[in-house]
């Protein structure tokens, strides 16, 4: 039976879950892993969903780099991924840049100084701790943060609901 740990770089280890996947893929179960790999989809859905609508309210050219975010699922893990190759500027927006100016053409530099991003946060991940990497990001990261708790116990209710189903089928 899967058993609850929590490990400091926020990854939900369920004990024994990948062994009970394998027997039940011997016993013959093929709706199992697609019920575990719906439930990661759908986490990373909520949270790519709930990202990109911090990313509008915080990027200043949000509307085409919010949709850099995405969220995805596999049988092993879920994730939300940061696309460079949707918009080239989402890394800039989430973690910020060490250079902060953009300089007009055609007029004195001094008139057309404007912050572009936010200044560099550094790309470290650390969302349960003190020091490097607790303040990192500006959009996925804070998400995550703020919704750990929520995270974890949604990911046990979804195991749960597939073991039930599995084991006494309607």
């Amino acid at each position: 039976m899967a058993t609850k740990r929590y490990t400091g770089d926020f990854t939900v280890v369920a004990t024994g879950l990948n062994d009970f996947r394998k027997d039940l893929r011997r016993a013959g179960s093929k709706e199992f892993p697609k019920q575990i790999k719906a439930a990661n989809k759908s986490l990373a859905d909520k949270l790519a969903a709930e990202s990109r609508a911090r990313a509008q309210s915080v990027w200043q050219p949000s509307g085409r780099i919010a949709r850099a975010i995405s969220g995805s699922g596999t049988v092993k893990a879920a994730g939300i991924a940061l696309s460079k190759a949707r918009d080239s500027r989402a890394f800039a927006a989430e973690f910020g840049t060490r250079v902060h100016y953009v300089y007009g053409h055609g007029r004195s530099a001094g008139s057309m100084r404007r912050r572009v991003f936010p200044a560099w946060t550094g790309n470290q991940w650390n969302p349960g701790g003190d020091g490097p990497g607790k303040g990192v990001g500006t959009a996925i990261q804070p998400v995550i943060r703020e919704r750990q708790g929520w995270v974890r116990d949604r990911y046990f209710d979804y195991l749960e609901a597939a073991f039930k189903k599995e084991a006494f089928p309607d």
